[in-house]
């Protein structure tokens, strides 16, 4: 598959995800995040919610096809946030997907010196169903869920890293304050274009995996604050993501979650993610229309 990055909030921050932290929070590094942040969004919710120009012909067919193989050979990768740069040296686990705390981790690697760990993991019936997580020395504990099945070799996964101070200094652009006995989770929105789509098809040139305006999104159980990106900043008020595509909910409490977006202009659901939340931890998710 494509190498390219998948930047979410974990996901978003997430994101919660297409591709994704420095260790410091100072002025510089809050200014790199805001500019990751605003590189695909130009225009704010408001005016790309009325109309969308993302593709979403594949909404009610979507089928990623069976596993290419029993074992998948997954190339997961940290990224550092603000150099946008995988991390060498960090231990990754593939979790099962009924294994939120991740305690027994179905397989185990360490990036090497580009920051890209191989792990090889078991595709049951639909593929390989779970997660991964990850965390760098300085940075929290990052889980990367994906709403569809791992099917075929993936090359590259990479998700970004955030630091704790990151993480406050990008929420408090929004006046959100995380509850550390409780977890963030962040999303990010892509398309029917998504390579996660398309894991069958030969060769990278096909995959453009475009981020997704004008989605909303909401959580169950309720009750944990939405938040979305409008260009370089967090935004509380917002109603549907930027061409970012990005977003996430603050103080979810521990435990499963599921998360559903909706395609603003047409009420068209477009798929489900089930993720866990974990305290001081941000659980993040590509997350790419599944039905």
């Amino acid at each position: 598959m494509n190498g390219k990055r998948v930047v979410v909030l974990g996901a978003v921050l997430a994101s919660c995800g297409g591709t994704t932290g420095a260790s410091s929070g100072d002025a510089g590094t809050h200014d790199a995040m805001k500019a990751d942040a605003a590189k695909d969004a130009t225009h704010d919710a408001s005016k790309d919610a009325p109309a969308s120009p993302n593709d979403w012909s594949c909404l009610g067919h979507v089928n990623v096809g069976p596993p290419a193989k029993p074992t998948l050979n997954l190339k997961l990768s940290p990224v550092d946030v603000v150099m946008d740069t995988g991390i060498p040296n960090v231990m990754v686990d593939a979790c099962a997907a009924n294994d939120g705390p991740c305690a027994t981790p179905v397989a185990t690697a360490t990036t090497d010196s580009t920051g890209v760990a191989i792990l090889p993991v078991p595709a049951g019936a639909k593929g390989f169903t779970g997660y991964w997580q990850s965390m760098p020395t300085g940075y929290i504990l990052t889980k990367d869920f994906l709403n569809v099945p791992y099917v075929d070799d993936i090359l590259t996964d990479g998700r970004q890293a955030f630091s704790q101070s990151d993480v406050q200094i990008l929420l408090a652009s929004g006046g959100l304050t995380p509850d550390p006995s409780k977890g963030i989770v962040g999303f990010q929105m892509q398309d029917c274009t998504s390579r996660y789509l398309h894991q069958h098809a030969p060769g990278p040139s096909f995959i453009t995996s475009a981020l997704a305006s004008g989605v909303s999104v909401t959580i169950s159980p309720p009750g944990p604050q939405v938040f979305y990106f409008l260009g370089d900043t967090v935004s509380t008020t917002a109603t549907a993501t930027d061409k970012s595509g990005q977003g996430g909910f603050n103080d979810v409490p521990v435990g499963w979650v599921t998360i559903t977006a909706t395609l603003v202009s047409t009420g068209q659901v477009i798929g489900t993610a089930h993720m866990y939340s974990q305290a001081g931890v941000l659980s993040g998710v590509s997350f790419v229309p599944d039905h």
